[in-house]
């Protein structure tokens, strides 16, 4: 069998061995070997990257960091933080600028006990 489609014995035995089917072992082709967060299978992580559209590099990156395989692929940003009105920002300099406080204002407020909206929303006065 395996000489009719051309895989060395050993080969044959090793493709089994990691629960390749008889069809993916003799034929030598991979099975789909990782999945998507939906199970979706694809044959490398290249290829899996390229269905989302994101780079791989990023892909490695991004789960390097604690993303999770959705949040990699999706480019869905676990570390996000929300104001007080459930406004989402990649960052906290963002949201600070959004509200125009400085940071050093805003961290201050917070150590003092201020709630996020008053430490946000309530003018600074010298």
């Amino acid at each position: 069998m395996c000489n009719y489609w051309g895989v060395k014995y050993y080969v044959f035995k090793d493709r089994l061995s990691e629960n390749w089917t008889l069809e993916e072992a003799l034929e030598s082709r991979q099975p789909d070997s990782i999945k998507d967060h939906q199970g979706r299978g694809f044959k490398t992580k290249s290829a899996m990257c390229s269905y989302w559209g994101v780079k791989e590099y990023v892909f490695n990156d991004r789960i390097k960091d604690g993303w999770s395989l959705e949040e990699a692929l999706e480019g869905k940003n676990p570390n996000t933080v929300v104001d007080h009105l459930g406004k989402k920002f990649d960052t906290e300099k963002e949201m600070w600028a959004y509200w125009g406080i400085k940071s050093y204002i805003f961290k201050d407020r917070i150590k003092e006990g201020w709630s996020l909206e008053e430490a946000l929303t309530i003018p600074y006065k010298l």
